[in-house]
């Protein structure tokens, strides 16, 4: 499994200072309550999610496992 842990944190630019969400309430996006950054205890990835539409993917496990499963990724480049 890519997540190694049942609880994410998450962190939104202006509406809090962070907080944990379970893994099965998890849905990074951005919805206008600033920009967001989810990541475990482990910070082995992170999702950051921009005002610009646009969603940030890091960690080599997390990246794999995308180009793994979603065959056009690399369509979705910046």
């Amino acid at each position: 499994m890519m997540i190694d842990s049942e609880n994410i944190y998450e962190i939104r630019e202006w509406s809090n200072l962070g907080h944990q969400v379970k893994f099965e309430f998890f849905e990074p996006n951005y919805d206008g309550d600033g920009e967001g950054f989810w990541f475990t205890d482990e910070m082995n990835w992170i999702i950051y999610c921009s005002h610009e539409n646009s969603i940030t993917f890091g960690g080599e496990l997390l990246i794999r496992r995308i180009k793994e499963n979603w065959s056009e990724w690399n369509e979705y480049l910046w």
